[in-house]
C-alpha cells in the first residue's frame, strides 16, 4: 500500500464522514460558466466539472469541482461526499484531495459523487462575525449543496451527504 492510500485511509478513519443538514434558504448566486444541465459546465484537464460561481457571501469568484462515478446509471440517486480544501482558491501547494480521491479512484470504487468547492479566502469554514462577503460556512450551506442538488442526480437524504477533511480541513470536517 502506498504511503498516501495509507495516509488518506488513516485520515478517513481519524477524521469521519460527517452527516450535514442543509439550509432551507437559498442566497442569490450566478453561475457563470454553467448552465441549467451538469454537461455544460466546463470540464478541466483531469476530468473534473468545472462550476464557476459568483456569490455576496464571498469576497471573489469561486468554483465547485464535480467527480463523478465513471458508470452513471439513469434514474440513481448518489450519495455525495464534500472535500473541503485546505487553501484559498485553487491552490495546492498542500495537496490536493479531489486529486487524491481521483487517483485512489474511490468516486468508481464506492460509486459516489465527490465534489470539492473553492473559497475566495482561506477557508476556516465558519461565517465571519462583520463581513458579509466572508461567510464560509452559509456559502457552503446556501450556495454549494443546493448547485449539486440541482444539476447532479443525488439523493436528497441528509444521511447521504459528508464532508471529508483533507489535510487542515479536517478540521472543518
Amino acid at each position: 500500500m502506498s504511503w498516501s492510500r495509507f495516509l488518506l485511509r488513516v485520515a478517513m478513519l481519524l477524521i469521519g464522514l460527517v452527516g450535514l443538514l442543509t439550509a432551507p434558504d437559498v442566497v442569490g448566486v450566478v453561475l457563470t460558466a454553467a448552465a441549467d444541465k451538469p454537461d455544460s459546465a466546463a470540464r478541466d484537464k483531469h476530468g473534473f466539472w468545472i462550476h464557476h460561481v459568483q456569490s455576496e457571501l464571498q469576497a471573489g469568484p469561486t468554483q465547485v469541482r464535480v467527480l463523478l462515478p465513471s458508470q452513471m446509471r439513469h434514474g440513481k440517486q448518489y450519495r455525495v461526499v464534500y472535500v473541503l480544501p485546505v487553501e484559498a482558491g485553487t491552490e495546492n501547494r498542500y495537496g490536493d484531495g479531489l486529486l487524491e480521491v481521483q487517483q485512489q479512484r474511490l468516486h468508481d470504487r464506492y460509486d459516489v459523487i465527490f465534489v470539492s468547492p473553492t473559497f475566495a479566502h482561506l477557508p476556516w469554514y465558519a461565517d465571519h462575525a462583520t463581513r458579509a462577503d466572508l461567510q464560509q460556512e452559509a456559502y457552503f450551506l446556501k450556495v454549494v449543496m443546493p448547485l449539486v442538488r440541482s444539476r447532479y442526480p443525488v439523493s436528497e437524504d441528509a444521511d447521504d451527504h459528508r464532508l471529508l477533511g483533507f489535510s487542515k480541513s479536517g478540521w472543518g470536517a
